[in-house]
């Protein structure tokens, strides 16, 4: 059982790594198109939270910010995972 409690969680934050990073240069490639991107977080088919990239622009800068919030239960374990990051590119996007 713990060995698939462990497997579980290395694969969520590899997933979410992945998903980040996969976000980030999407946000980057699109720095000229400020908005907000939302996410559902499934789990079998159930949502255990949300992934939202928000980007501005002022002038030359343009801010990402990243927020994830998600919570569930592995059989008796329970878990909550957050992550916030803000990333600021300047000049030319």
């Amino acid at each position: 059982m713990q060995q698939r409690v462990a497997r579980f969680f290395h694969k969520l934050l590899l997933g979410l790594a992945a998903s980040t990073a996969l976000l980030t240069f999407g946000a980057a490639a699109q720095a000229n198109t400020p908005g907000r991107i939302e996410f559902e977080i499934l789990r079998n088919g159930r949502s255990t939270g949300a992934h939202v990239v928000d980007v501005r622009r002022a002038g030359e800068t343009t801010v990402a910010t990243i927020t994830i919030d998600m919570a569930g239960r592995v059989g008796p374990f329970a878990y909550a995972y957050k992550h916030r990051c803000t990333e600021t590119w300047k000049g030319a996007a």
